[in-house]
C-alpha cells in the first residue's frame, strides 16, 4: 500500500480516535465525580453541606453561606470550603474573616503544591488586602500597667505593637494607665475601605496634662523569597542529547501588593541525528542561554503584569515581551485573566555573522482565560490561546531529497539515509516552509482533591494550525502526600496530530529532461514535528522537605523523570524515538 493510501486511512482513524478519547475523558470526570464524591472528604457530611454553602451563596443567601460552610469547616477543615466562605465574608464586608478564610487556604496550597488553589487563594488574598482598613496606635514609651480596649474589647499592648487590620468602620480606642498619676486617653476613629490612619496615644492626667512621649514607630515587615536550583538533562535514540542547568527566583510582598522574579539557563545540546548523517553535515554542538523575569502589582482596578526573556545561541537570537491583566467576580468564583507577547527572533547560519546573513521572524501571542471555583473540591481553568507567525520558520541547515515519481511511490517510512541517498536525484533544495503561520489552541485543567492526601490534575489541549495540523494532548498527574514531608507523584500523557498539508514522506522533482528547468514542490521539509505522529510519555517524581513542614526557612530537593516515545507516521529515516528526560534539583523559601 502507497503511503498516500496509508496516510487516508491514518488521518480518519486518528480523528476517531480523539472524539473517542475525548467523549470518554468527559464521561469519566462525570462518573469520578458521582462516583468517588465522598471520597475527597474524610466526611462526606462536611462535603453536603459545603455543597449547601455553594448553593447558597448562589442564590444570594449570605448569613446561610457562611453557616453551612461554617458547619463543614467545624466537621472537617478542607481549604476549599476556606477559600469559599471567604468570598461569603467579602460580601458582608467582613474582610478580615475573609483575609484569614484566604490565607489560611493559601497556606494548605503552598503546602501541598497545589497550583490552581495556590493561584486562586493569592488573588482573593490580593483582592482583600487593599479593602481592609489599617490602624496605627502609637503608645507611649512606657506602656506597662496600661489598659487598652477597642470598641470594648480588651487589647494588649503587643498586640499594637504593629498595624492592627481592621474591618472599615468606627472604633472607639480608650486607653487608662493606673500606676502612678492616673491618665486616660479617648478617641473615635472611623475608617473608610483601603484607609490608613494613626493615632497618638497622649495620656492625660486629670489635670490635662502629658504623660509621657509615644513610642517609636516599628520597623516594616520583611519579603518573602523563593528560589530554586534545577539540573535537568535529556537524551533520546537519534543521538540528541541536552543538558539543561538552571536558577529561578521570585520575591513578593503581599501587604505591598507586588511581587518580582526571573530565571536563567543554560541549554548544552549536542546532536547527530539521521537528518544530518543523510545531509552530510558534522555533528551539531552548541549553547543556548537565557534569561527572563516577570513581574506584577495589584491596583483597584485589577493585578497587571510584565513579562519578558532574552535568548542567544550561535545561529538564533530571540526577545520576548509581554503584559498580563487578571481580576475576579464580585463573588470572588470567577477569576478572568488575559495576556499578549510579543516574539521577535532572528535567524542565522552557524559560524556567520548575523550582520553578514539573518532572517527574521515575529510571534504575536494573546490568551484569555479564566478560572472557576466550580465546587468545595474541584478548580477549573479555561484558557484559549491564539498565535500569529511571519517570518522564515524553516531550519536553514536543513536539506530536502528529491525523488523521481517512480521510485518515490516505493519509498516506505523509517528510509535509511544511506537508501535516501542513494535512491535520490543530485538535487536537493533547502527546507521552505509558509512564511505564516495561525495556530490556535484551547486548553483546559481540571484540579480535583480525591482525598485529604491525594489530587488529581488532568489536562487536555486541542491545537489546529492553518498548515493543516490538528493534536489533542492530554496530560494527567496524581499527587499523593505520603507524609508532611514526602510527595511524590505519577504522570501520563499521549499526544496524537495529523500532518501538515503539504508534508510528504517523499517529494516529487519533475522535469530536468533536455533543457527543462527541474521543478520541486514550493513547500518542503522533512521534519518530524510536521508529520503525522503519535506520542506518549510516562514517569513520575518525588519532592522531599528538608525543614519542618511549614516553618522558615524552607528547603525541598525535588527528583523527576520521565520517558517518552513518538511513532512517525509518514517520516523518513526513522519510524520511532525513545527519550527521557530527567531533573534533580533545591528549591527554597526564604
Amino acid at each position: 500500500m502507497s503511503h498516500t493510501a496509508e496516510r487516508g486511512i491514518v488521518r480518519p482513524a486518528l480523528r476517531k480516535l480523539w472524539a473517542l478519547r475525548v467523549f470518554l475523558l468527559v464521561l469519566g470526570l462525570v462518573v469520578s465525580r458521582r462516583a468517588s464524591a465522598a471520597r475527597g472528604w474524610d466526611n462526606p457530611d462536611a462535603l453536603a453541606l459545603a455543597k449547601e454553602g455553594i448553593d447558597a451563596k448562589k442564590a444570594g443567601d449570605i448569613e446561610k453561606c457562611i453557616a453551612k460552610d461554617s458547619e463543614s469547616l467545624n466537621l472537617e477543615d478542607h481549604p476549599y470550603v476556606r477559600l469559599h466562605i471567604s468570598s461569603c465574608y467579602a460580601a458582608q464586608k467582613k474582610y478580615k474573616d475573609a483575609l484569614i478564610n484566604a490565607r489560611t487556604a493559601l497556606q494548605a496550597a503552598l503546602q501541598d503544591d497545589d497550583d490552581e488553589l495556590k493561584e486562586a487563594s493569592l488573588k482573593r488574598v490580593n483582592d482583600l488586602l487593599p479593602r481592609l482598613a489599617k490602624l496605627k496606635v502609637e503608645l507611649p514609651a512606657k506602656s506597662d500597667g496600661l489598659k487598652i480596649t477597642l470598641n470594648g474589647k480588651p487589647v494588649k499592648p503587643a498586640q499594637l505593637a504593629e498595624k492592627v487590620t481592621l474591618d472599615p468602620g468606627e472604633y472607639k480606642l480608650e486607653v487608662k494607665s493606673e500606676s502612678g498619676k492616673k491618665a486616660s486617653f479617648k478617641s473615635t476613629i472611623t475608617l473608610d475601605e483601603g484607609d490608613e490612619k494613626t493615632v497618638e496615644v497622649k495620656l492625660k492626667t486629670e489635670s490635662g496634662e502629658p504623660d509621657g512621649p509615644p513610642a517609636p514607630p516599628k520597623a516594616p515587615r520583611a519579603v518573602i523569597a523563593r528560589a530554586s536550583l534545577l539540573m535537568s538533562g535529556y537524551t533520546d535514540t537519534a543521538n540528541v542529547h541536552l543538558a539543561t542547568p538552571s536558577v529561578t527566583f521570585n520575591v513578593a510582598a503581599p501587604d505591598n501588593e507586588w511581587r518580582a522574579g526571573g530565571g536563567y539557563l543554560v541549554d548544552l545540546i549536542t546532536a547527530a541525528s539521521p537528518d544530518m548523517v543523510s545531509s552530510a553535515s558534522r555533528r551539531f554542538r552548541e549553547v543556548r542561554h537565557q534569561a527572563s523575569g516577570n513581574g506584577a502589582y495589584k491596583f483597584a482596578f485589577g493585578r497587571v503584569g510584565a513579562l519578558g526573556y532574552f535568548s542567544t545561541e550561535p545561529d538564533y537570537r530571540s526577545i520576548s515581551f509581554g503584559a498580563t491583566y487578571d481580576t475576579e467576580t464580585s463573588d470572588g468564583m470567577i477569576m478572568p485573566q488575559v495576556g499578549y507577547r510579543v516574539g521577535l527572533n532572528t535567524l542565522g547560519y552557524r559560524d556567520t555573522p548575523f550582520e553578514n546573513f539573518s532572517k527574521s521572524l515575529t510571534t504575536h501571542t494573546l490568551d484569555g482565560g479564566a478560572t472557576f471555583i466550580v465546587a468545595p473540591d474541584m478548580l477549573v481553568v479555561a484558557t484559549l490561546t491564539l498565535m500569529y507567525e511571519a517570518g522564515e520558520q524553516a531550519k536553514l541547515y536543513r536539506f530536502v531529497p528529491m525523488f523521481t515519481e517512480d521510485v518515490a511511490a516505493r519509498v516506505q517510512p523509517g528510509l535509511s539515509p544511506d537508501a535516501v541517498n542513494f535512491n535520490r536525484i543530485d538535487l536537493r533544495p533547502r527546507e521552505n516552509l509558509p512564511q505564516q503561520r495561525l495556530r490556535v489552541a484551547a486548553n483546559g485543567r481540571l484540579n480535583y482533591k480525591v482525598s485529604p492526601s491525594g489530587t488529581v490534575r488532568l489536562e487536555e489541549r486541542l491545537y489546529n494550525d492553518n498548515w493543516g495540523i490538528s493534536a489533542s494532548t492530554t496530560d494527567g498527574v496524581y499527587l499523593i502526600d505520603l507524609s508532611d514531608r514526602i510527595r511524590v507523584w505519577p504522570h501520563g500523557r499521549f499526544h496524537a496530530q495529523t500532518g501538515a498539508s503539504f508534508h510528504q514522506l517523499a517529494y516529487v522533482a519533475a522535469g530536468g529532461t533536455g533543457d527543462a528547468a527541474i521543478i520541486v514542490p514550493q513547500f518542503r521539509t522533512t521534519d518530524r514535528e510536521l508529520a503525522p505522529m503519535i506520542g506518549l510519555t510516562g514517569g513520575g517524581g518525588v519532592r522531599l522537605t528538608l525543614t519542618t513542614p511549614g516553618s522558615f526557612p524552607m528547603l525541598g530537593v525535588v527528583v523527576s523523570a520521565d520517558v517518552m516515545y513518538n511513532k512517525y507516521l509518514e517520516s523518513l529515516y526513522i519510524t520511532g524515538r525513545t527519550a527521557l528526560w530527567g531533573t534533580v534539583g533545591v528549591e527554597g523559601e526564604f
